[in-house]
């Protein structure tokens, strides 16, 4: 039986993952508002998809509020065995 994590290492987990998504939405939302030595906007042609900074910021905020809801989750006791 592997050991179950604590809510304190799944609220650390999640407050890096969240910091981690506010840095990659910053460097998104610079990407998307002006033309930099990035290229592009993204998705504003048919042939520009989107950036990494875009994926990497939706994906570390799921990450995140996962990791708040199961720290949320492990709070709360086992159920008992019959």
């Amino acid at each position: 039986m592997t050991p179950r994590p604590s809510p304190g290492d799944l609220v650390a987990l999640s407050a890096v993952a969240l910091t981690g998504a506010m840095l990659m939405a910053t460097v998104a939302s610079a990407h998307m508002s002006a033309l930099h030595a990035y290229g592009p906007i993204c998705g504003s042609a048919a042939d520009v998809a989107h950036c990494p900074a875009c994926y990497g910021a939706v994906a570390s905020l799921l990450l995140g509020l996962s990791a708040l809801g199961l720290a949320r989750a492990a709070r709360r006791p086992l159920p008992a065995r019959p």
